[in-house]
Order: structure tokens, then sequence, then C-alpha cells
């Protein structure tokens, strides 16, 4: 029993010493692989909105550009801006051949912006795109803001500048400006920007400011003659000696110096605040005597139209 046992055994053993062995081959990279043949140039596309302080587009300005491929120039040249104040420009840009293991294309748009009456901008843009054979590439857009040469310029109405052919006038109404804001007299009443015109009032002809008061009025201590009389005191008193820097003109009678004031209710939950417009049509001769200490205050008063909300009122300082 025991020699037949061991005779199995041997059997077995000679079945598994003469079975073969088979292994899964690990598939190798070739050694010349190639990489995905990349384009010879790639579109580089730029775009430049040039605006004024507004936001509004420029008509007119002049850009003088320079587009590179890499390092190399390929275009120097020069463009005007129509009325919606863009440019845009393209450059094939080659393969930076610098760089063996990756396609860059770099490009490179360098721009000087001017116009007339504002300070000329300089600006550079650069892309990079084609680093993986893509075709789609995006459009590099910046937008660009000048700024006047005078920024008080800005507080021109668009009608006054362009018809008002006085630039004596136009100097004068610039160097009050400038004293009134250096002079921090109209800080918490900022004149608005486009506010100063030439507007007729009863067959006069007045130069006109706007100023925005930065408060709002408790209307449950203040009623809205009250205020009329604070903005007064504390806005037109203040601008009527500044005036004479403009002096006299054949081009209007007086000044409408208008204060826009904002009255609510400091106790009722939810109230808005509620705008009303003074205007004070004061004649250029009232002006001067005020400056040279011939009249009161309220004499000023008394020898101009008040319009409240467009209603004519009176005001009595005491």
């Amino acid at each position: 029993m025991k020699t037949l046992s061991y005779l199995i055994f041997a059997i077995l053993i000679s079945l598994v010493g003469c079975a073969s062995t088979h292994y899964t081959p690990v598939q190798q990279p070739k050694a010349n692989a190639q990489k995905p043949n990349p384009s010879s140039s790639f579109k580089h596309l730029y775009e430049l909105l040039v605006v004024n302080v507004d936001g509004n587009p420029l008509e007119g300005v002049n850009i003088e550009y320079t587009l590179k491929d890499g390092e190399r120039i390929v275009k120097n040249g020069s463009y005007i801006t129509t009325s919606d104040g863009t440019f845009a420009a393209r450059v094939d840009a080659t393969r930076d051949l610098s760089i063996s293991d990756k396609a860059i294309y770099k490009s490179e748009f360098d721009f000087t912006a001017w116009k007339d009456g504002y300070n000329s901008e300089i600006g550079n843009m650069s892309s990079d795109f084609g680093q993986e054979y893509s075709t789609s590439q995006p459009i590099k857009t910046n937008k660009i803001i000048l700024i006047r040469t005078n920024p008080n310029l800005d507080y021109f109405n668009k009608d006054f500048a362009s018809s008002v052919s006085d630039v004596a006038l136009k100097k004068q109404v610039l160097y009050f400006i400038n004293w009134i804001i250096l002079q921090g007299i109209v800080i918490e009443s900022p004149l608005e920007k486009k506010s100063i015109n030439l507007i007729s009032f009863k067959n006069n002809n007045y130069l006109q400011f706007r100023f925005k008061n930065l408060k709002v009025y408790n209307s449950l201590k203040l009623n809205k003659y009250d205020i009329g009389k604070i903005l007064f005191d504390e806005v037109i008193r203040k601008v009527l000696s500044p005036l004479e820097y403009i002096g006299s003109s054949d081009l209007f009678y007086g000044y409408d110096l208008t204060v826009i004031g904002y009255t609510k209710s400091f106790i009722e939950e939810g109230a808005t605040e509620e705008p009303i417009e003074y205007r004070f049509l004061i004649p250029a001769k009232v002006v001067t005597q005020y400056k040279n200490k011939d009249i009161s205050g309220q004499q000023v008063l008394d020898a101009s139209v008040i319009l409240m909300d467009d209603e004519r009122i009176e005001l009595k300082l005491q």
C-alpha cells in the first residue's frame, strides 16, 4: 500500500515538471515615438477700448502701436478710433524654437493712445497661447481711460462746452472751480459733473451751477423752508465771493445756483430720502455788491428769484 502511494506521488511530480509557464508580455514604448505635430503659427487677437471718465467710448483717439512675433517686430502702425472707441489687431505668432519640449507661441502688442485735451496712455499686452496645439484662441482685451488734461472741464455741460465760443469765459469758470475745490468750500455739497451751462429764465440768461448736498435733514425737525435757509448759508454764501473770478460777461445776466437737498423722517421705519431742488437766481451785480460788503445775505435773497421744486418762494433768514 505504501509502495502504491509513492508511485502515485512520483507520477504527479513528473506531470507538474512537464507543464510550461506562460507570461503576458508588457508593451514597451517605442524608442522613436512622435509627438503631435504642432502648427507653424497661431493667430493672437488683441482688442483695445478707449473711454472717458464716464465710461463712454472716445472717438478721435490716436493709437500708435507695435506688433511683435516673439521678439521680432512685425508691424508698426497707427489708427484713429471711431465712435465705438475700439481698435483690434492680429498677430500670426510662430513657434518659439528656443524651447524644445513645448510648443510656445509668444506675441506682444505695445501701444500709445492720445487725444488733444487728454493725458496720453501707454500700455502693453502679451500672449503665449498655443501651448496645447489649440486652434481656439481667446481675444486679449484691455480698457483704458483717458483723463482730460484739465479734469475740471468735465464739469462743463456738453452744450456749454460746444456752443460757447468765449474761451476767456471758460477759463474764468475754471478758475472758479479750482478755487472752490482747492479751498474745500463745497466738500459737503460737491459740484455736479456736466452741470455748468447757460440757461434762460424770464428772457435773461443765467450761468448755472448745480450742487448736491450730501446731508439728509430730519423732516420732523426742519421743514423745507428751514432746509432752504440752511443750504443758502452753507453753500450759496460760500460761493458768492469766488464767483468774482468769473467777472461780468455779455453772455449772462446772473447766476443760477442750484442745490439739491434731501429730507426724510428719522423715526419712520423704511422712510426714503426725498430730494428738494432749490434754485437761487442771482443777478451778477448783486453778487458783486455782496462781495464788496455793500449788502447783506438777506438783501441777496430779496434781490433774487428763489425756486423750491420749481415753485417761487421767499426766504427770511431771521
